[in-house]
Parts: structure tokens; sequence; C-alpha cells
């Protein structure tokens, strides 16, 4: 994959791996590029770890006993056998430790760091058994230092809300400034199309530098203008609702995501499309009660942080 930016995420990693932090979590939107950074760190550190990736299931490994799940990918992971489940079963935490020591000293002459995508920040809530198993992992890896453990959770922290897991190395990966987007839509077409600038800040404003929506724009531009050879000034509104078309299956997964309030205040806002300026909290209030709906002005607020 044709890969550009996110150096303040290999900044975060690296650091905190060589301050002897073993154990990160990498938080996201759905779409934002997480799983892309992941994919690009066996090549980051080629000179310094063996890079192993394992994808969570959803409809089973995350409704299992967290610690176990990753236990057993984690031996999959590096090739070794994996753990006993009746010890486990009787020992919980503190089989974890010795046996996360065993998997790290079985290959003495490589370091390793294991990535598990699709994580989920709802379910890491305080009390949750995720809550318990990650800390129990994250003491387990304290004690090696050949091992290290990546989680691309879905979703933000604000939606794990737990306090306990602050200790836990953690990054949010947002969306793209406004030259990665230019790099991103401008490099891989370099010598077959030329943009007009103003196009490179329209896409960058109307994606909000979301990675996939910056690729759907590239796409559907060049599809539309590679014979031409050049990109007008017209061409970012030209293609929106193509765009937005494509995107349905990424709404659909947002909305699905949407508490009440969101979904209310989302609702609403289309509802007042052309009103003008940007609708605060307030307006939103205001608008609702006019059909009916009252709700109080600070789960408003808290649906706009939620959804900025």
């Amino acid at each position: 994959d044709v890969f550009f930016g996110r150096e303040e995420c290999y900044t975060w990693l690296l650091a905190d791996l060589e301050s002897g932090r073993r154990l990160f979590l990498l938080y996201g939107l759905p779409y934002v590029g997480k799983t892309s950074f992941l994919n690009q760190l066996k090549t980051f550190f080629r000179d310094r770890f063996r890079v192993r990736y394992v994808e969570l299931d959803d409809s089973k490994d995350q409704r299992a006993v967290p610690l176990w799940t990753l236990l057993t990918s984690l031996a999959e992971a590096l090739g070794q056998e994996g753990p006993d489940r009746e010890t486990f079963e009787a020992q919980g935490a503190s089989y974890a430790a010795g046996y996360v020591r065993e998997l790290a000293g079985k290959d003495i002459l490589n370091d390793y760091l294991v990535c598990f995508d699709q994580a989920v920040a709802s379910r890491m809530v305080p009390g949750s058994d995720w809550e318990r198993d990650l800390l129990a992992l994250q003491s387990a890896l304290e004690r090696v230092d050949s091992l290290a453990v990546i989680l691309a959770v879905e979703g933000l922290p604000s939606e794990a809300n737990n306090a306990a897991l602050d200790d836990i190395s953690q990054m949010v990966i947002g969306p793209l400034g406004e030259d990665e987007v230019s790099t991103a839509l401008m490099f891989p077409v370099r010598g077959a199309l030329a943009y007009d600038l103003d196009v490179i800040y329209q896409v960058y404003r109307m994606s909000g530098g979301n990675p996939y929506f910056v690729q759907l724009f590239g796409d559907v531009i060049f599809r539309r203008r590679q014979e031409a050879g050049w990109v007008g000034k017209s061409e970012a509104d030209d293609v929106l609702p193509e765009v937005l078309d494509k995107a349905a299956p990424y709404f659909e997964t947002l909305w699905r995501g949407c508490g009440p309030a969101e979904k209310l205040t989302l609702a609403a806002m289309t509802e007042m499309w052309g009103y003008h300026g940007v609708a605060s909290p307030e307006d939103v209030v205001r608008y609702v009660r006019k059909l009916g709906v009252r709700v109080p002005p600070q789960d408003i607020s808290a649906a706009l942080a939620t959804l900025k």
C-alpha cells in the first residue's frame, strides 16, 4: 500500500518502546487508517522487531475471555504451543504472567511486536473483562523485553471512559493534515495527472482529512480525469455525489455506533441544512424543541463533542 504521514504515531511508538513500555493501544474511528498503520510496522521496525499480525474475530474472540484470546493468539502468531486451558482457568493472571515470560524466552535471537486489529473501545469500560485482562497483560509484559503488543482499537478513549487504562501507553490516530492530503492525492498520479491546488484544499475540507474519504476522492477523480491529465477547480464539487454514494457503508457503520443523543443531533443538523453558519448546541436544542422534543442542552453538547 502507498502510505503517507502518521509521523506522530511512529514517534510515540518508538519512544515508548525504547523507554520500556510493552503494551500499546491505538484508538481511532473506523476507516481512519489504524490497520494501514499497523501494516507499515513490519517495514518500519525491520531492523528491530519481527512483526506479527492477529485480527480479532468480533463474533467470537472479543466475547470470550479476553486474556485467553490474547494468550492463544500470541502463541499462534509466534508459532508456539498454546496455553493450558485448565491451568489458566485455575490460576488466571498469575498463569498468564508466567506463560508470557515463557513465550518471550522461546526465541533468544529475536524480539517480536504482535499487532492485534479490531479491538473495540466500548468493551473496555470500567469493570469489564477487557479492563481486567488488559491490565493483567500489561503486568505480564512489564517483565519481558523481547515481546511487545499493540492493539488497534475501534473507537475513542471516551467510549471506554476508563481511567484505569490510562497507564497503558495509548495514542488516538486522527485525520490527515492538509500537506498529507496533498501528498496522498498527488504522489500516486505524479506524471499522469496534475491537480489545481484549489482542488487539494477542497478535498481536504470536504473529507475532513479522513483517509478513507481522501482515497475515494482520489479514485473517482482519477477515473474521471486521467485522459484529460488535469484536475480543474470544480472537480471536487463535481465528484462529491459519487464519493458520498460510495461511502454509504461507512456512514451506516458510524450510524450504528451512535447513541440516541448523537443520532438525534445528526438528524436535526440534516434537517437544518441551509441554516447560516455552523450549528451550535443551542441551535439544535431550539430546533428539536419546535418539533416537540425536549433534550438537555448538555446532552447535545456531549453528542457534538463525540461526533467531532
